[in-house]
């Protein structure tokens, strides 16, 4: 199991140490093989070892809300993509590696009711209702290594609340002699993001005073800290650093929640512009997680409770 930045972000030195070793997390914070918490997952999977963790559904969007809400009796299909072996592992002793997942099932906690509670479950909760969660999106241009260029994120999303833009080599993406987990979004291919914005469907730019991360890190951390502390549901804190944000888990964030009402609540486009330094001599490949709002309801017709997507 390997996790990106968007979810490291989210943990604090309280939770990594407690509960993140359950979820196979190990914080990376370096770029060396050795000295690594990538390495501390390769080491527990040698010689055919069994590892047991923990995927936590709640990190999804739709799961998160459920806490707050009951569904009724319902089918729900869910699809799960894996890494490849060569994003998940390291090569150790010029050997190949591979993990094998030998068992993979899904617990759900469900509530049993008397017949009181029966009763009241359906007399008041089996009503119309409607809530909305935040659906995750990610896209990528194709690999390139031109000095500056327009990515089109999204041609038409609905509700876009929050942006995350990373870049990854693209030597590093299924080799296992690399991680393409630890960014490099502020030096793609040993260049420099000079400047960086996104332009919105109405045509404005956001930030109008555009990141300049090589020269003003300081405001692209002092942002993303913004998101952590708002949003953080795994405590107050993080694991994200200065340092450690700069080197090897940089991105870049950007809030939607507070535009015109035609971009926050309707649909638009997405594109995101940038500059480097210069032309790079090797291929990098730009990618974008938006996280939009999705609407969904409890619709009673003919004594049944219907779930859907609005």
């Amino acid at each position: 199991m390997v996790y990106s930045s968007v979810t490291y972000y989210y943990y604090s030195q309280g939770y990594a140490k407690s509960q993140g070793v359950n979820e196979f997390f190990y914080l990376d914070k370096t770029r060396d093989t050795v000295l690594t918490g990538f390495a501390a997952r390769h080491a527990l999977l040698v010689n055919n070892a069994e590892v047991n963790v923990e995927t936590p559904l709640n990190r999804y969007g739709f799961f998160e809300e459920l806490h707050k809400e009951l569904l009724p009796n319902t089918k729900l299909e869910l699809k799960i993509t894996f890494e490849d072996d060569n994003n998940l592992i390291w090569r150790t002793g010029g050997a190949d590696c591979r993990v094998v997942i030998t068992k993979f099932q899904l617990i759900i906690p469900r509530i049993t009711l008397n017949a009181s509670g029966l009763k009241l479950y359906s007399d008041d909760y089996f009503k119309n209702r409607k809530w909305s969660y935040l659906r995750e999106v990610i896209n990528s241009n194709d690999a390139t290594q031109q000095a500056s260029g327009n990515f089109r994120i999204s041609t038409r999303i609905n509700k876009p609340r929050y942006v995350f833009v990373f870049i990854i080599n693209t030597a590093d993406d299924n080799d296992q002699g690399a991680n393409k987990f630890l960014y490099n979004t502020f030096t793609p291919a040993n260049r420099r993001l000079t400047e960086c914005h996104l332009v919105l469907g109405n045509g404005k730019d956001y930030p109008k005073v555009y990141y300049r991360p090589n020269t003003e890190p300081t405001r692209v951390f002092r942002d993303v800290l913004k998101y952590i502390h708002a949003n953080s549901q795994y405590s107050h804190d993080t694991l994200l650093t200065r340092s450690n944000f700069s080197s090897i888990f940089s991105f870049v964030y950007f809030d939607l929640t507070r535009q015109s009402t035609d971009i926050r609540d309707g649909m638009t486009k997405l594109t995101f512009k940038y500059t480097l330094s210069g032309a790079t001599n090797a291929a990098y490949k730009i990618y974008a997680l938006v996280l939009h709002e999705q609407d969904v309801e409890l619709v009673k017709m003919s004594n049944k409770v219907i779930l859907r997507s609005m």
